[in-house]
């Protein structure tokens, strides 16, 4: 009896494993998409961040070069601004020069003068003798006085076909008779190796003489080469020493720094 219990039993079994299978079967599709659906989808996403990504990547990179290329457009535009402004300010320059020029002819009519353009200066010191774009050629001879802005530069020291050296007040071999406008205590301008880098002469001058600070200095009588009355600077400072002298500090009316323009006096009319 039991026999046929239990084979009923196994095919019932047998029978509903068949039917599951069938159902599956016709849903194997539906299972399938399922699967697909997992799988696939996922993955599309983040193949969408990635471009995404990469397009934000790329809109970003060339809105960077954008950039780079305005910048560099820029840069040159205001390199280019810059250059019209230095030429400018140096036309300005020039042009106050020659006025000061133009009005140091007028100051000094008795003098025969001509222009002249600083080309170069001594490259062992820079503030000291420098070179001048007339020479023989143009009438320039040795120990002509050199003048700029109302005031002493210096003398020529060598003249060439072309072209000429000038050795300044503030050169350490300089020496210049000169005079106190207010006194008239008389005494000597002399380049100084330190003070001359700073554009500042020494006015040397007897222990007991009148002299203080604020007095205007000139060029005296005494002297071969340079004519009288030729300002030269202002005291700034008076230091008494021991060898019966008197050393003033003085700067000069001219400033040696920014110094491009001069003039040559080639004579003096005295008619």
């Amino acid at each position: 009896m039991k026999k046929p219990k239990v084979f009923f039993l196994i095919l019932a079994m047998i029978l509903c494993i068949i039917s599951i299978v069938v159902t599956a079967g016709f849903r194997t599709p539906e299972i399938l998409s399922t699967s697909f659906g997992f799988v696939i989808i996922p993955a599309q996403n983040v193949l969408n961040n990635i471009s995404n990504v990469f397009n934000n990547a790329l809109h970003h990179f060339r809105n960077t070069n954008y950039l780079i290329r305005e910048n560099e457009r820029m840069e040159r535009e205001l390199e280019e601004l810059r250059f019209l402004v230095t030429r400018l300010e140096l036309l300005e320059e020039n042009n106050i020069d020659l006025n000061e020029l133009l009005e140091m002819r007028a100051r000094y009519p008795l003098y025969d003068m001509i222009g002249a353009s600083i080309i170069s200066r001594d490259n062992n010191n820079w503030n000291s003798r420098f070179n001048i774009n007339a020479g023989n050629s143009n009438g320039v001879s040795q120990n002509m006085v050199v003048v700029a802005r109302g005031a002493l530069v210096g003398r020529v020291s060598f003249s060439g076909h072309n072209y000429s050296i000038v050795t300044p007040i503030i050169d350490d071999t300089s020496v210049v008779g000169a005079v106190s406008s207010r006194s008239g205590t008389v005494g000597f301008i002399r380049g100084d190796l330190t003070l001359g880098s700073n554009g500042l002469v020494i006015f040397e001058t007897e222990l007991n003489a009148d002299i203080i600070e604020g007095d205007i200095i000139r060029t005296s009588a005494f002297g071969s080469i340079f004519p009288p009355g030729i300002l030269i600077g202002t005291v700034t400072d008076t230091i008494n020493i021991v060898d019966q002298n008197i050393i003033a500090i003085v700067e000069p009316i001219v400033d040696f720094n920014n110094l491009n323009n001069v003039l040559i006096i080639k004579s003096v009319d005295l008619d």
